[in-house]
């Protein structure tokens, strides 16, 4: 398994127990973090910034005079580092860290985000309000220009599918609705999913509930019934769900740090009995310097979702989890799982 996802070959027993140790914790659901609170919290502020080390160099003593896993720079830190800090977490809010973990795994350093995975064609359906439209970059291509760009080399047919049209792109299709509310696309998910048999949902969806103080407290609950919906309409459609961009308004940055909390648990909810859901940590990814407005990335800001969200679809293909053809039939009366994710607000 560890071939598979990409993990070079560890000679002791320890070290890798601590990877594992690591990976398991980003699969709790979000009711188990309390106790997750004993052991990990946020970065002591004279950790911010990692000595680089031998990181350039290709060694690691993790891996014993083997080379490491190819990185996209230099910048990062190194896993000697990363374990350091992780051990040395005081009390406080574990979903830091688990979002710290994220970003590491998504950054490639333990070979999550590898590019060795092909399938003949690949159908995908960005999800969302106007971020994932494009408002705010100057093509209004958003994150999906350069996102179809990233999946080029895995399949000779890219097919980006949705009812909406925006951006200078080979393939501008999207569902992405400026101004809409969660519910607005649970209104409308089961025809777009019929319409379009998409194999990956990418799903960035809250801005505007939280942005207008709309019914901020079912927000994940309602979160969570759309992804419930679009598993019944589409078992076969993977769902990569993201915590959500970062805002200028204080206030409303407030309201998606609470939101986005809930979200992995969310997830790790429909990954226990199965389900194709998986999480990726867009909120970490950017800061307010990549945003255009209080709400809306810029140019560059899309760029860095862009990669999350092609990162996210590796972890998805390499899991095993593209089907050749998706089907989807009508979304059949189900229990939703968002009562659960009411005890996490």
């Amino acid at each position: 398994m560890k071939r598979l996802l990409g993990f070079p070959r560890r000679r002791s027993a320890a070290r890798g127990s601590r990877v594992r140790t690591c990976l398991l914790a980003l699969s709790l659901p979000a009711v188990l973090l309390a106790s997750v609170a004993q052991t990990v919290t946020a970065l002591p502020a004279a950790a911010a910034t990692p000595p680089k080390g031998d990181r350039c160099t290709g060694r690691d003593s993790h891996y014993e005079g083997e080379a490491r896993p190819a990185f996209r720079d230099c910048a990062g830190p190194g896993p000697d580092w990363l374990f350091e800090q992780v051990k040395g977490y005081q009390i406080g809010n574990p979903m830091s860290a688990v979002d710290t973990l994220h970003t590491y795994l998504y950054s490639g350093e333990l070979g999550f985000g590898t590019d060795n995975w092909t399938v003949p064609r690949l159908a995908v359906m960005p999800l969302g309000d106007s971020i994932t439209e494009g408002v705010g970059s100057t093509t209004r291509s958003g994150y999906r220009a350069q996102l179809w760009n990233l999946l080029q080399d895995h399949a000779p047919v890219v097919d980006f599918v949705g009812s909406q049209q925006h951006g200078q792109l080979p393939d501008p299709d999207h569902e992405g609705h400026s101004g809409w509310l969660i519910e607005g696309l649970a209104a409308h998910i089961d025809t777009w999913l019929a319409a379009a048999r998409p194999h990956v949902v990418l799903l960035h969806i809250g801005t505007n509930d939280l942005d207008r103080d709309h019914q901020v407290a079912t927000a994940p609950a309602r979160l969570a019934a759309l992804i419930d919906q679009i598993i019944a309409a589409s078992p076969d459609t993977a769902i990569s769900v993201a915590s959500l961009v970062p805002s200028a308004s204080p206030a409303v940055q407030s309201r998606i740090n609470a939101y986005n909390a809930t979200i992995p648990g969310i997830v790790a909810a429909r990954q226990v009995q199965g389900h194709k859901v998986s999480y990726v940590p867009m909120s970490t990814a950017l800061t307010t310097g990549d945003l255009t407005d209080r709400l809306h990335p810029n140019n560059t800001g899309y760029l860095k979702m862009a990669r999350v969200f092609a990162d996210g679809i590796s972890r998805i293909a390499q899991a095993g989890q593209l089907v050749p053809e998706a089907v989807v039939g009508p979304a059949a009366p189900r229990t939703s799982l968002g009562a659960i994710s009411q005890v996490h607000n």
